[in-house]
């Protein structure tokens, strides 16, 4: 490259670099300026716009546990029940430390007619011991253990060492596995809920035969999705009951980033 064609090239980058630049910042303030607008559209009564405003940014920004929980409180004030329950759901699956969304969906429960929310022993683990935290602290501690066990076997072979590396790897090990078993995102990645106002049928075989219905789901409650066949949710409620669902009128509470219309068919179950 003569040095003529590398002052174009060099200038080339300078350049779409500082438009890259330039339009992060402009992105990035087109977004503060639509969550200010859905603050202030919430703060003046007008919260079918402010729910708007905040799933319009969710469907194209990460997600946030803070975020979800503004539109929970935004659905409530736009009388969608359901619709909040399910915000704040998500915000616990990002943040399970936050009280007051967990507080919140134990009001939008009771608002549906639903027994406050049963908190288990994962759920206690994530909300009161930073999972990040403990994933790192887990895996330095393992590989702490392991380097002191390839030492000792490469080398002088003490028995204490040996030891100390073996709990080091133990305890490690056990701390990434007590992580995967109580963060939000994995222990309730395949729950769903009811959107459906007059609730959903759950039968003993995918069929809409009469005959066949076990019981109602209502409105706002949870079930745990097995397996799908078609246009059929194979699920499990609470209490252990199992049984065949119709998919319509059904959303998993998982997270997917910046998905277009993820709440799409909540706002009809008013």
């Amino acid at each position: 490259m003569t040095r003529k064609a590398h002052i174009y090239f060099s200038a080339a980058v300078i350049r779409m670099m500082f438009i890259i630049i330039v339009l992060g910042g402009f992105l990035s303030k087109v977004d503060a300026d639509i969550l200010t607008e859905a603050r202030d559209r919430l703060a003046s009564g007008d919260a079918e716009k402010a729910v708007a405003l905040l799933q319009s940014h969710l469907n194209e920004e990460p997600p946030s546990a803070g975020l979800y929980f503004e539109l929970g409180q935004a659905k409530m004030k736009a009388k969608n029940g359901v619709g909040a329950a399910l915000a704040f759901r998500r915000a616990l699956m990002l943040d399970p430390s936050l009280a007051v969304a967990r507080e919140a969906l134990n009001v939008a429960n009771r608002a549906l007619g639903l027994p406050p929310v049963e908190t288990t022993w994962r759920d206690q683990i994530a909300s009161t011991i930073p999972l990040n935290n403990l994933t790192l602290l887990g895996a330095v501690i393992f590989w702490l253990g392991a380097f002191i066990l390839l030492f000792q076997l490469l080398g002088m072979r003490s028995m204490r060492l040996i030891i100390l590396g073996g709990v080091l790897c133990v305890l490690g090990l056990a701390s990434v596995i007590l992580v995967f078993t109580s963060e939000p995102r994995i222990t309730h990645d395949d729950e769903a809920i009811i959107l459906n106002k007059a609730g959903t049928s759950l039968s003993q075989t995918p069929t809409n035969d009469p005959s066949a219905k076990i019981t109602t789901i209502p409105q706002g409650e949870t079930i745990r999705i097995i397996n799908s066949s078609g246009r059929w949710f194979h699920g499990e409620l609470p209490g252990g009951q199992k049984g065949w669902l119709l998919q319509e009128g059904v959303e998993r509470i998982r997270l997917i980033v910046a998905q277009k219309a993820h709440d799409a068919g909540v706002s009809q179950a008013k």
